[in-house]
């Protein structure tokens, strides 16, 4: 039997296998709290054979909530939070729940006050002033980070998972181009690693108290000029480890709040101006390159990161209709997308779904720090650790899966020497030697999982 279903020891928790629900916010909460709907999801999802599943988001403090559907994690839920864990322990399961606080991402009907956030600005994700963050604000939400580890324990939670990425608050300090304070939260990486310090002190404090494991979802990049480069990332990423968590979760992908947000114009589905931009800052936007791109550039584009067998006749029709008028909207490069497809293979989903994806990675240049990160991120694990990284899209999937195996099997020589002499050693193995995908029962509550793989990689 595969050792992806034998059981593992996660810091003080053991599991029955060694998969994991990552968490991923479900948009079940109700008036800041747990629904029926939410627990009918999980206790699935325990049922299914995980080894944990994982619910998200939970906020710290009333100011760290971004949607209304989130969980604030606090006394008064701990109840219908019991009843959730204690039916996924029956069903063989252990409980995560990810805490975390939004910063800057929110609005003043949410967070119930002014946005918070590293430096004093204006988020233009969620077009609100944004006020930075006084000294004992700061010392107060990374106790609150503390507090919220007492409280998931008192709601029967085996795990917490600390958001440190994806722009969110302990991510602004962390970044150069959000933190741009002149104190000593802020300046040099020593210094904007201060406030994570905090939380994570807080944290394993509560953790080493109430018995439970500790992970941390780290940024490894920001994708865009000024921000979080590699170098960084792994800098953060030994200093997360020196804290002693039971694992770092690294995450690849877009955001719901992207797609969903309609004047962003990463989804085909609303009719917006043509950005696709992850960070507005930088430049180049997706009215740039379908407008500027040559014809040959373009279906390079759209063939190599969208896979799309009619990528051809796709970046002709782009050209031909640009000619006439520059390409503004989604809608209007649906039609001209549409226009280049064949009728009978409109059938099979959404014509403009790769050619959108193609555009976006092209936009945000995705692929390349994952190719950059790989083989340093594989060098941080101790012996025995492992690497587990979901992937969205089949790009991806290829880039990890060929990584996977090379540091696995990285000899150069000819298949015809009878032993090695190009000296490379094989830093580990790979576990998934087929990805894992997800269950009938994730894809009939969570749609968006569809194209999801996981792979996993063991360091020697």
């Amino acid at each position: 039997m595969s050792s992806l279903f034998t059981p593992y020891k996660l810091g003080p928790v053991t599991l029955r296998n060694r998969t994991i629900r990552s968490a991923a916010f479900e948009s079940m909460g109700r008036h800041f709290g747990p629904t029926q709907q939410l627990k009918d999801y999980h206790v699935s999802v325990a049922r299914g054979g995980v080894g944990m599943t994982t619910l998200a988001y939970a906020a710290v403090c009333r100011s760290g909530l971004s949607f209304d559907k989130q969980l604030w994690l606090r006394p008064e839920i701990v109840p219908g939070l019991r009843e959730i864990t204690d039916a996924v322990h029956r069903e063989g399961a252990a409980a995560g729940i990810q805490i975390g606080h939004c910063g800057n991402m929110t609005h003043l009907t949410t967070a119930g006050q002014i946005p918070i956030g590293a430096s004093t600005g204006f988020n233009l994700y969620a077009y609100t002033p944004v006020r930075g963050m006084r000294a004992g604000e700061i010392e107060q939400v990374a106790r609150d980070f503390g507090r919220a580890v007492h409280t998931a324990h008192d709601a029967g939670f085996d795990s917490v998972e600390v958001h440190a990425g994806h722009g969110y608050l302990i991510s602004q300090f962390l970044s150069p181009y959000t933190n741009r304070r002149r104190d000593e939260y802020g300046g040099s990486l020593e210094n904007r690693m201060r406030f994570m310090r905090m939380c994570l002190e807080e944290v394993m404090e509560a953790a080493a108290q109430t018995g439970t494991a500790v992970l941390v979802k780290h940024n490894m990049y920001d994708g865009f000029k000024g921000g979080i480069e590699i170098p960084e990332s792994l800098e953060i990423a030994r200093e997360i480890e020196r804290f002693g968590v039971d694992g770092i979760v690294l995450d690849l992908g877009v955001s719901s709040y992207q797609l969903d947000t309609e004047d962003r114009g990463f989804s085909y589905r609303f009719d917006a101006p043509l950005d696709m931009r992850m960070d507005r800052r930088q430049t180049l936007t997706a009215r740039d390159i379908v407008n500027n791109y040559s014809e040959m550039e373009l279906y390079h584009i759209i063939r190599d990161y969208g896979e799309d067998p009619f990528a051809k006749n796709i970046a002709k029709h782009i050209v031909k209709n640009r000619a006439d008028k520059p390409i503004e909207t989604t809608f209007e490069l649906n039609e001209i997308i549409k226009a280049a497809v064949p009728a009978k293979m409109r059938q099979n989903g959404h014509p403009s779904k790769q050619t959108f994806q193609a555009i976006r990675i092209e936009c945000n240049q995705e692929l390349e720090v994952l190719k950059k990160a790989l083989d340093e991120l594989i060098d941080l694990l101790h012996p025995g650790g492992r690497f587990c990284i979901i992937t969205f899209h089949s790009l991806e999937d290829r880039i990890v899966k060929n990584a996977f195996r090379r540091n696995e099997n990285p000899c150069t020589c000819p298949p015809e020497f009878p032993v090695c002499v190009c000296g490379k050693v094989s830093k580990g193995k790979v576990i998934t030697r087929k990805p894992i995908l997800p269950s009938v029962e994730e894809l009939e509550v969570n749609s968006r999982s569809k194209s999801a793989k996981l792979r996993v990689f063991e360091k020697k």
